[in-house]
């Protein structure tokens, strides 16, 4: 009996331990400007990109992000712009903005294949504009979103 215990108890924190392979995109207002911050594993993002975790680079990880993003605010396209990224354990924080003022924020449409080569890699996108919070979860089956603020 306390060997089937035993297993139980070594399975279930296996399963507990696992990561799910996500990214998080948060995009917020703040002192008038448009913001986005980004959550994503290290080791998936240097897969991608073929290269090695010390060769991630804030160009290198922008140019990627524009490659595999757009984001349309009330129907106008906007480019990321990086500005910081820190390591925190296996994930890196990813700061940035987008390359033009955005004055009123009414409708947001994004298509995003970031990191979907990962296997069952999810996209959260969360908005938190004009006091409103939503969260969206986008994967290899849904690439597209469209949000009204």
């Amino acid at each position: 009996m306390n060997i089937i215990l035993s297993i139980i108890f070594v399975l279930s924190f296996n399963i507990i331990a696992h990561d799910a392979a996500i990214a998080i995109f948060t995009i917020k207002q703040k002192n008038d400007k448009t913001l986005l911050d980004i959550t994503l594993d290290a080791q998936d993002l240097a897969s991608v990109l073929d290269v090695l975790e010390k060769e991630l680079s804030s160009s290198l990880i922008e140019n990627y992000l524009n490659e595999q993003t757009t984001f349309l605010f009330n129907e106008e396209q906007y480019n990321v712009k990086i500005n910081e990224i820190h390591r925190r354990g296996d994930h890196l924080q990813i700061r940035g903005f987008f390359d033009s003022e955005i004055i009123e924020i009414n409708t947001i449409k994004i298509q995003n294949t970031c990191l979907l080569e990962i296997e069952d890699h999810s996209n959260i996108i969360q908005f938190r504009l004009n006091g409103k919070a939503r969260d969206f979860r986008m994967n290899k089956h849904r690439t597209t979103i469209v949000f009204t603020a």
